[in-house]
């Protein structure tokens, strides 16, 4: 397997051409975007609300993963000129499901509703699938609301041609697909149609909503001890055993090509109580090997304690540093550490990753990797008892096979 260090050489040279040719939509820095609100709406009275609007029922191609209901204005009629059940969902592209549309104007477009339908492949939350959206189209965001990981509403302004739409998105996770619901509203006519078009929003239902994860997931077992699940797209690195009083595993997310390049990666090591000394002492020794690699670990910039874990963890908290390239200091990462206690061990889990500034795709998909195995790290059923800690030093003991 090729070095991390070479790994991280590439990275760094792709790096490079990124941050020598920002797009716009990057100026808008990624934590600024994520805390835009949402307007404010005047507030229609129910009935007032019902007297203009009609509930619509659909299950677009007989895909009952993609039924759903929606309350529109009533002089919106579907697009039935277009044959939309002949749709083909894909990771990069968003097929139309379906389209309605409002009267037609002399002084501007019609408004019209779309709904929209991907496969989604990664561990991502809906709010960074849309940030990248936006980011990805050069769209200037307005406001962002997250219901949770799997539904967020957005605003942003759309040019098409001579005209300027404000589009109200609500877009959710169900199952492994994306579902984008979006009004489009013309400049002049949004102060006039955005509350009832809030109001809409806020009526769409999917009617059969799936909770399963995008990603298969696999399991890692650390001998009869712990075991952790991790993405399947993933590459699994374990290492040798010579005591269970300390043991490692590393995940990589590699982007297969002509030249294999790092785009993160994961270090999970689990540390008995019983030899632990200092937490502190072991973030310093985790900025030496870093340093090893080339990188240095700056300053903190954002701890989180309220993360998702596994009932077995008695505590936890992640550090999230800021990261450099000793080769050049304009190359940025982030490195996020979390440190989690279980009963007899200490897990201490590290994501090295490009700053979400620079990459935010691939920032996004490796921070839901990160999160996924920390939830996911937890004791066995019947765990090894601690008398039987091997000393530093002792035999190798039998790992797991590398799935």
């Amino acid at each position: 397997m090729m070095a991390v260090r070479s790994f991280l050489f590439v990275w760094g040279l792709l790096l490079i051409g990124m941050l020598l040719c920002p797009s716009d939509a990057h100026a808008q820095k990624i934590k600024d975007m994520f805390s835009k609100k949402m307007p404010e709406f005047m507030e229609i009275p129910d009935a007032n609300f019902d007297e203009v609007v009609k509930m619509h029922t659909h299950s677009p191609g007989g895909d009952s993963a993609l039924a759903y209901e929606i309350k529109l204005p009533r002089n919106w009629e579907l697009n039935t000129d277009t044959n939309l059940s002949n749709y083909t969902l894909s990771e990069t592209l968003l097929g139309d499901i379906s389209v309605f549309y409002g009267p037609p104007r002399v002084d501007a477009p019609r408004s019209y509703f779309k709904i929209q339908a991907s496969e989604m492949k990664y561990n991502i939350t809906a709010d960074q699938w849309f940030l990248d959206y936006v980011l990805s189209n050069g769209y200037t965001l307005e406001g962002l609301e997250s219901f949770s990981a799997r539904k967020v509403a957005a605003i942003h302004v759309l040019i098409d041609k001579d005209d300027t739409y404000y589009v109200y998105s609500v877009a959710q996770i169900n199952g492994k697909r994306m579902i984008l619901a979006q009004f489009f509203i013309p400049l002049p006519y949004w102060e006039v149609e955005g509350p009832v078009i809030h109001r809409c929003a806020e009526t769409l239902k999917l009617l059969n909503a799936e909770e399963s994860l995008i990603e298969n997931m696999r399991e890692y077992p650390f001998v009869d001890l712990l075991t952790v699940s991790y993405p399947e797209s993933w590459k699994l690195r374990s290492h040798p055993i010579k005591t269970i009083d300390r043991m490692s595993v590393s995940f990589s997310n590699i982007r297969i090509g002509e030249v294999s390049i790092l785009d993160g990666l994961i270090e999970l090591e689990l540390i008995s109580s019983y030899v632990l000394k200092d937490v502190e002492e072991e973030i310093e020794e985790i900025k030496s090997r870093m340093r090893e690699k080339g990188l240095i670990m700056g300053e903190v910039v954002e701890s989180i304690e309220d993360f998702e874990k596994n009932e077995n963890v008695e505590y936890g908290f992640v550090d999230i540093y800021e990261g450099s390239d000793t080769r050049n200091e304009s190359l940025r990462y982030e490195i996020w550490i979390a440190t989690l206690a279980l009963k007899n061990y200490y897990g201490l889990a590290v994501l090295t990753t490009p700053n979400r500034d620079d990459e935010f795709f691939t920032w996004s998909r490796n921070v839901g990797a990160f999160k996924s195995i920390i939830k996911t790290l937890r004791l066995q059923n019947n765990p090894q008892s601690p008398e039987l800690h091997d000393q530093e030093g002792g035999e190798p003991i039998e790992a797991p096979a590398t799935p």
